[in-house]
């Protein structure tokens, strides 16, 4: 079974059967991909049912735009700005500047991932320009899986 597949029967509603039995059938499908992939000892899917989770608000960093500890993904195409815009957010996370709305950011550290800029030449000078806080900005430039990188 596709990974796409597994995913999609996760989240496809079955109006005409049981939620507990639709559930263990997503479950069992889930169980069967993570030991049919070449990464099986990595780790698996952890499935949770909504009634063994507490509703909580969110933790915000910037009210109604940026949360504390969530993925946040700036997509677009190429030239439309993106990497402007979040040199712009993480130097004034980095510094406690404005935010474009004209609060006060706090500070703290930034993780940048750029799949069009490299970190040394492009995203860390712009940072600096920026008035970012180099000490306060990590970049992720690659993946290490045994002896070798990827």
């Amino acid at each position: 079974m596709a990974c796409e597949d597994a995913i999609h029967a996760a989240i496809t509603v079955d109006l005409g059967r049981p939620a507990a039995s639709v559930a263990a059938e997503h479950v069992s499908r889930i169980t069967e991909l993570n030991s049919s992939t070449p990464n099986a000892g990595r780790g698996r899917i952890e499935v949770v049912n909504g009634m063994e989770l507490v509703p909580r608000p969110i933790d915000w960093l910037w009210k109604g735009y940026l949360a504390r500890g969530k993925l946040h993904v700036l997509a677009g195409a190429k030239g439309a700005g993106k990497t402007t815009i979040i040199i712009s957010l993480a130097a004034a996370f980095t510094k406690g500047g404005r935010l474009p709305d004209g609060t006060k950011a706090p500070i703290g550290d930034v993780l940048m991932w750029s799949g069009e800029d490299d970190a040394a030449d492009s995203l860390l000078p712009r940072l600096i320009a920026s008035g970012g806080d180099r000490t306060h900005i990590n970049f992720i430039c690659g993946f290490k899986e045994g002896d070798g990188k990827r």
